[in-house]
């Protein structure tokens, strides 16, 4: 789990906005992992894997299909899992409060991948991509929240920095 989180996250903090239909299967395959992992807790991993690779595959055929529907779809799933994790990593205990920040990190998600694709593309998977390195880090780890700012600050560096030398296109 936390090699797949390592080699995940440094693929979308490095490449996110490069590897954009990768960066989604990416973005779908945590987002069914980690709902298989909170809905069904007691299965075996190769099934919550299994889950995560579906939901990435069918996230990846929506998008070829309806662009912009699976761009907002996938901002608001990563929007909604960004605010639950660092709600999780800075030890929030809201109840039901908490669902509506997860919902709001989701609107503003698909929001800011939607208005501003580019420059959203690649904050939204810089900060994914942190946000999976920094969840293997132990939990007794002082400086998270450090890291993980530098992280994310490092993924636009890196992924602007390729887009400026090459002209790709989506």
């Amino acid at each position: 789990m936390i090699l797949i989180k390592l080699i995940f996250g440094s693929v979308l903090l490095a490449f996110g906005r490069k590897l954009v239909w990768l960066s989604i299967a990416l973005v779908g395959f945590i987002a069914g992992f980690s709902a298989a992992q909170s809905f069904i807790p007691d299965r075996a991993i190769w099934y919550v894997i299994g889950v995560g690779i579906i939901v990435g595959i069918l996230l990846v055929l929506l998008a070829r299909f309806v662009k912009n529907i699976a761009f907002g779809l996938g901002g608001f799933l990563l929007g909604a899992y960004l605010v639950n994790s660092i709600l999780e990593i800075m030890k929030l205990e809201l109840a039901t409060l908490a669902w509506i920040f997860i919902l709001m990190g989701g609107a503003l998600g698909a929001f800011f991948l939607l208005a501003a694709f580019e420059l959203g593309l690649k904050v939204l998977s810089s900060f994914a991509g942190a946000m999976l390195i920094v969840q293997t880090l132990p939990s007794t780890f002082a400086f998270k929240q450090i890291t993980f700012l530098a992280l994310v600050i490092l993924g636009v560096v890196i992924q602007s920095r390729m887009h400026r030398n090459k002209h790709d296109v989506v």
